[in-house]
């Protein structure tokens, strides 16, 4: 484990930190004896910056790329003979007169920095460079992301130039199983490949659904993508069924399975008549929030053999038929 001294800008006030985390509040200056051949590479993921050391150690500063009242935060690397040398966020170096020079204020506040500046050495030469916020540096290309999902709620993303193990958060919109609008938001990270993978939560009824996904990349830029259903082509997880049912009183019951609430069934009656004439007539239900509809033969149908027939739409338009 490496020890991290941290150095707030504004008050001074320093903390050792032995932690691959460290979390910043304030503009400050993190210094480590840690030498910079030893981390293999530098990743911005959004305000925060990674060190992806050589021996597999990820160190995360937090809000490294925060700006406070104006002030950023800088790292500083000591090495062999107590030279210092000032990451930029580029590893763009350039060479300074001494460590004061990154404070906001080298006045007032450089009286009470000299002890710690004495302590580390590093009075002697010091090589630094400014901390740079280009974020579109052609040394270092932008993001690409990339999102899909299937009818079976499988939802998978691409990325390039997006550092593995960053965060994705997919947000998911549609509706539940009693019509009513939801969303919801999933995280998950970016595999060594660039794919990501998320499954569409079980509270999502079939039809129409948009699924977003952020990430951001190591420009600190946010890089969205975005995927629709819809219609026959929505999500369909659930075979659409229909059954209908008429008793000897005349009462016509039914059941539906994915088929949304309120949707109609067309109810064709077919008998005959008080005078034995064959009659047809057409009733129209509603289906209840539990899949259920209930209607009743008309007066004009004589006792004797009645056909029933329903018809309806899942919710993606399938049609659906029964007889009894």
């Amino acid at each position: 484990m490496t020890n991290f001294i941290v150095i707030e800008k504004d008050s001074l006030e320093k903390s050792i930190v032995n932690s691959n985390q460290i979390t910043l509040t304030e503009a400050s200056i993190v210094h480590t004896k840690m030498h910079r051949d030893d981390v293999e590479e530098f990743i911005r993921d959004g305000n925060n910056l990674l060190l992806k050391l050589k021996n597999g150690e990820v160190i995360v500063i937090e809000n490294f790329f925060t700006a406070y009242d104006e002030v950023i935060s800088d790292l500083v690397f000591e090495e062999d003979g107590c030279v210092l040398y000032w990451f930029d966020g580029v590893s763009d170096f350039k060479g300074i007169p001494g460590l004061e020079v990154l404070l906001p204020e080298a006045g007032s506040q450089l009286v009470s920095l000299l002890p710690w500046l004495a302590g580390l050495g590093a009075v002697g030469g010091v090589i630094a460079a400014t901390h740079n916020d280009d974020d579109n540096s052609p040394s270092t290309p932008n993001g690409t992301n990339s999102i899909q999902v299937t009818s079976s709620g499988l939802i998978t993303g691409k990325t390039e130039n997006i550092p593995d193990g960053s965060k994705v958060n997919v947000t998911i919109t549609g509706e539940d199983k009693d019509g009513n609008l939801i969303s919801r938001e999933i995280e998950t990270t970016v595999n060594p490949d660039g794919s990501y993978t998320v499954e569409v939560p079980n509270d999502f009824a079939d039809g129409d659904l948009k699924v977003e996904s952020e990430v951001v990349d190591q420009n600190g830029n946010v890089v969205k993508a975005e995927d629709n259903l819809s219609g026959q082509d929505g999500l369909d997880r659930v075979d659409g069924t229909i059954t209908v049912d008429v008793d000897n009183t005349g009462h016509i019951t039914g059941g539906t399975t994915d088929v949304a609430p309120g949707s109609e069934v067309i109810l064709t009656i077919t008998g005959q008549d008080q005078a034995g004439n064959p009659l047809e007539q057409q009733v129209t239900a509603t289906v209840q929030p539990d899949g259920s509809y209930t209607a009743e033969v008309p007066a004009g149908f004589a006792d004797g053999e009645l056909t029933v027939e329903a018809e309806t739409v899942d919710r993606n338009g399938t049609p659906l038929n029964a007889e009894d």
